[in-house]
């Protein structure tokens, strides 16, 4: 609601998507899979940014996170952003994004309902607010 009611007084326009936020449980998740995967030295949080995402409609509706796989290679020319006419995937990497979805998903899986109603708290149910307040993590997270 913020976001369109600042909206008018930066620019003229309008709000076409709402902000993605990503559920803290599945950030956890996200966040653990990728760590056991590659490290911590590869592991990079990004940082918030005013972009536009449809992905954004699904968080509203199903608990989740957004994440970005980092792929690019100069020396391949694999280095241009998604959205560039001129990406290219390098496909030696394939098996990172895979196996990092397959890690989510059996995280996913092995996460108990309560932990899961940590995703709930955003929309103001007290319980859930209770549950995220305690800190409840996965088995083996920060």
């Amino acid at each position: 609601d913020c976001l369109s009611q600042r909206a008018p007084e930066g620019a003229p326009g309008a709000c076409t998507f709402p902000p993605t936020v990503n559920a803290a449980s599945a950030y956890r998740i996200a966040k653990g899979a990728a760590i056991g995967l590659v490290g911590d030295v590869r592991f990079t949080e990004a940082a918030p940014t005013m972009g536009g995402e449809d992905f954004a409609y699904l968080l509203e509706k199903v608990p989740g996170a957004m994440i970005f796989l980092g792929i690019g290679n100069s020396t391949a020319g694999t280095d241009v952003n998604l959205h560039n006419p001129r990406f290219q995937m390098d496909e030696s990497q394939m098996h990172l994004g895979a196996a990092l979805h397959v890690e989510m998903a059996l995280r996913s899986l092995a996460t108990s309902a309560t932990d899961k109603l940590c995703a709930g708290s955003a929309t103001g149910d007290a319980a859930g607010q209770a549950q995220c307040a305690e800190g409840t993590n996965m088995e083996g997270e920060d």
